[in-house]
């Protein structure tokens, strides 16, 4: 049985992480993504955030320290990298993790809009304009009414801890750093507040200690990825949320940038950020090169309860 495309418009952080998650989406079945908006990145000074230090690279320099700085720097360049070569040799596949949604989008012709206000009128026409059904977001703007009501189905946001816990940002850093055994990836309906939204889907992995940081942030945004991509798909069937989370509670709790003396404790605990063969790992795969990423069992556990709980919603 066939079922009507679900479309999405993405609205996304121009980071490497975001582009890892939202990638999945692309080839996504019975989806259609019929838009993308970039709001303001990290490595630049432009855009209209309330989190000035979110687009002041001194300014996370000085919160965080240099090593957590050159951290996001590292990343963040390297994706910058891959990003021109993806898009200069037609969006090569040889590579499991970095993903450029700019490169999908100009070899299937889907228009790419900047955006610094997602509140802005002449943005919500340009959604409402594309037909965009849901609206996947990660970044770090609060949204008003008349946005939020723009897709028919209203909007998802995938955050990068097990919510309520580690909501704002780097809950990967913050949620190990405070010795939680799991780590994981949240998707849920977004609200007029912050990291609020009713719970959708939740599913984690155990953290390694053995494991940098580094490690632990690309194996979780690849779970979300696969997250993302198999709750569309699913709800693409019948339109209608079900919900499947972690069975462990969580208390709620908010988090900013790590400051330079938490960035040095946690390494003092486990290591660092990044060891020289993740760095290198990581930047010869932004350099084109065939390698894989295959440090975690990264399975979604909840997924078939997820299935059932929809195949009910159906009947």
């Amino acid at each position: 049985m066939g079922y009507k495309m679900l479309k999405v418009f993405i609205l996304s952080n121009e980071d490497f992480t975001s582009n890892l998650i939202f990638s999945g989406l692309f080839g996504a079945k019975d989806v259609e993504i019929v838009g993308v908006g970039f709001t303001t990145s990290l490595l630049t000074k432009k855009g209209k955030s309330k989190n000035k230090l979110g687009n002041d690279v001194m300014g996370v320099l000085k919160k965080t320290g240099f090593s957590y700085w050159f951290y996001l720097i590292f990343t963040n360049g390297f994706f910058k990298v891959y990003e021109r070569l993806a898009i200069l040799f037609a969006n090569p596949k040889r590579s499991s993790f970095p993903k450029a949604i700019r490169a999908k989008c100009k070899f299937k012709n889907i228009p790419i809009y900047k955006v610094s206000n997602v509140n802005d009128p002449e943005f919500v026409n340009t959604v409402k304009d594309s037909g965009a059904e849901i609206c996947v977001i990660r970044i770090n703007q609060i949204f008003k009414k008349e946005i939020l009501n723009t897709p028919k189905y209203g909007m998802w946001c995938i955050h990068s801890s097990l919510l309520p816990a580690y909501g704002g940002i780097a809950g990967e850093f913050h949620a190990i750093a405070n010795g939680d055994s799991e780590i994981g990836t949240t998707i849920f309906q977004v609200s007029l507040e912050l990291d609020k939204g009713p719970l959708l889907y939740q599913e984690s992995f155990r953290v390694d200690k053995s494991k940098s940081m580094l490690q632990h942030m690309l194996a979780n945004n690849l779970l979300a990825q696969k997250m993302l991509k198999s709750y569309a798909e699913l709800f693409s069937k019948q339109k209608s949320l079900s919900t499947c989370l972690n069975k462990r509670e969580t208390s709620p709790s908010h988090y900013s940038w790590p400051d330079a003396n938490k960035v040095q404790a946690f390494k003092k605990q486990f290591g660092p950020l990044m060891r020289l063969k993740d760095m290198a790992q990581y930047a010869l795969s932004c350099l084109l090169l065939p390698l894989r990423f295959k440090d975690f069992d990264l399975k979604l556990s909840n997924l078939e309860t997820l299935k059932s709980e929809f195949k009910s919603e159906k009947s």
